[in-house]
């Protein structure tokens, strides 16, 4: 016994006999200068017992313990780090283990998998009955994969020198990583699920991160994260409010194809590259006050809201099961929608892709084509007003930014958002609200070419059967005979310009009406009626022919 302690204690001297350099990525209670070197070679045979548990079992000693033997394991055999001579001084880095599934005896001596030595069930699952991981040292390549953490888990301060994996694991309770350090490697939440509320305030990545797929069931904070290296919450699904404020990004982050189903907040964040977040669906509110993009930023296919007939989305057909349904829970958006997104104060180094962006538009409360009534009143009407007071602003935000980049396609759809968000905030006057409704009810304020096409057409038909009744020749058999000079007199007056010297001089006019003195008064009185709205609604047409190649 006497032996093996000297020997441990010759091996330290020899090793800070000299100057010794570490890698970044060391944590301090891992330098040698922090061994408390007297206290593990008197515990040796302890630390020996330690070492022949199962990691789970090892764990439940408590961080004090694990930690000692971390240091009494490197002090042993070299186990965490390797060291390297050179000229007057020590160079300390630690070992690269390979994953298990590479070299079994080699990751099971430098590696730490929290499955060996328990139970599995049918899925490769095991359970994690330790309740607290607080300032841990994981000093190696870590896995928890496919654990199952029946109870809360704490990991708060805890230090991951090396790559971590938790992917596939479940969390049924509440979760704390506040103040965790991922030194190095790689950080996997791969295809994680978090039944209860999730912290990593304050937690910092200077590796790889990934999220992708991951489930958050409850809120998840992230305020004041540390992102060194790449982000990926790719398919991330996060049901409840999502905090990020803070948060700083500084190498590529992607949302793609993440569903949000609470508000999300991004406040005062930093992102330093490329920030992904291409076919994202926000379905309440979403908050980038005063954050700042580096560089360039890709809202490309981003919904803001849910659209009605999203099942038709190709989006939403290429969407796993659970995301499906998912979306198919959230509200469809409306008035009582509060998911226009909040750019205020954002600062934007490129112009964000805004091209195919779509952001969820107040119902125009209209009955179907043969509910006249209850379309009439609701032009008139007040109770159209969108719940978020602010949206009119935001969507001018956004228009400004879409102008910015060039997208004038969309900077015309969120004018026409911004026009339906006015109605009871802005617009408060019955007048104003009623040629609001009335320009999306002809035109889609002023972005649809066959809605006005189409009333138009409705409004040809209806004058006709107007001119028809007038027409000296109705009752009596008349109609076949005389359908051409009809037709020919509609038409003539479903064309601005056209229709007023159609008036009066024409054949048309003397078969329809056969009076010597020309077009009767009140039949003059319908022509310019139907002149002056097929004008409207043939210049609405052409307006959006404008918008969409943004001729002018």
């Amino acid at each position: 016994m006497a032996d093996r302690k000297q020997q441990l204690m010759d091996c330290y001297r020899e090793i800070t006999s000299q100057q010794l350099e570490y890698a970044d990525n060391i944590p301090d209670l891992m330098k040698y200068e922090n061994f408390d070197v007297e206290y593990l070679v008197d515990r040796d045979a302890h630390f020996q017992e330690l070492d022949a548990m199962p990691p789970l079992d090892r764990a439940n000693k408590g961080a004090d313990e694990w930690n000692y033997w971390v240091q009494w394991a490197q002090l042993n055999d070299e186990r965490w780090m390797v060291l390297g001579t050179f000229s007057g001084y020590r160079s300390i880095s630690l070992r690269q283990a390979p994953r298990r599934q590479g070299n079994v005896d080699y990751f099971l001596l430098h590696g730490i998998d929290f499955a060996q030595g328990q139970v599995r069930d049918t899925q490769g699952r095991y359970l994690v009955a330790v309740e607290s991981f607080d300032e841990f040292i994981f000093p190696c390549i870590t896995s928890f994969e496919r654990a199952t953490f029946a109870k809360q888990v704490s990991f708060d301060l805890a230090v991951f020198a090396n790559t971590v994996y938790f992917f596939d694991a479940c969390f049924h309770r509440e979760v704390e990583f506040s103040g965790a350090h991922f030194l190095a490697g790689e950080a996997v939440f791969d295809e994680a699920s978090f039944k209860g509320y999730v912290s990593f305030v304050g937690a910092q990545f200077a590796g790889v991160t990934s999220f992708m797929c991951a489930e958050f069931s409850d809120s998840i904070g992230l305020e004041g994260v540390y992102f060194g290296a790449q982000v990926n919450f790719h398919e991330a699904l996060f049901r409840e409010f999502t905090w990020f404020a803070d948060a700083k990004f500084l190498n590529d982050v992607s949302f793609e194809r993440a569903i949000f189903c609470g508000p999300a907040n991004w406040c005062n964040c930093q992102f330093e590259r490329f920030s992904n977040w291409r076919s994202a669906c926000f379905l309440d509110e979403a908050y980038f006050s005063f954050s700042q993009f580096g560089a360039a930023v890709d809202f490309d296919h981003t919904l803001f809201g849910r659209p009605k007939r999203f099942q038709d989305f190709t989006l939403y057909k290429g969407l796993r099961d659970d995301l499906k349904r998912a979306y198919d829970s959230a509200p469809v958006e409306g008035n009582a929608s509060k998911s226009v997104p909040n750019f205020k104060g954002t600062i934007f180094r490129i112009p964000p892709n805004l091209g195919f962006t779509q952001v969820a538009e107040p119902v125009a409360e209209q009955g179907r084509w043969w509910q006249w009534g209850k379309t009439l009143k609701a032009i008139f009407a007040k109770t159209s007003r969108t719940q978020d007071a602010d949206a009119g602003a935001k969507l001018r935000r956004l228009q400004e930014l879409a102008a910015a980049g060039h997208h004038h396609l969309a900077e015309k759809r969120f004018f026409r958002a911004e026009l339906l968000c006015r109605r009871g905030h802005e617009a408060t006057s019955w007048q104003e609200i009623a040629m609001i409704n009335l320009f999306e009810l002809f035109s889609k304020c002023g972005l649809s070419f066959w809605r006005p096409i189409f009333w138009w057409a409705n409004a040809s038909v209806f004058f006709g059967i107007l001119y028809w009744l007038r027409s000296s020749r109705f009752g009596i058999g008349g109609l076949w005979t005389d359908m051409g000079h009809l037709v020919n007199y509609t038409l003539a007056n479903a064309f601005p310009i056209v229709g007023v010297f159609h008036a009066s001089n024409s054949r048309a006019v003397d078969a329809l009406f056969g009076e010597a003195n020309g077009v009767p008064f009140d039949v003059g009185l319908m022509a310019g009626a139907h002149n002056i709205a097929s004008t409207i609604f043939l210049f609405f047409a052409l307006l959006a022919v404008r918008n969409y190649f943004k001729l002018g």
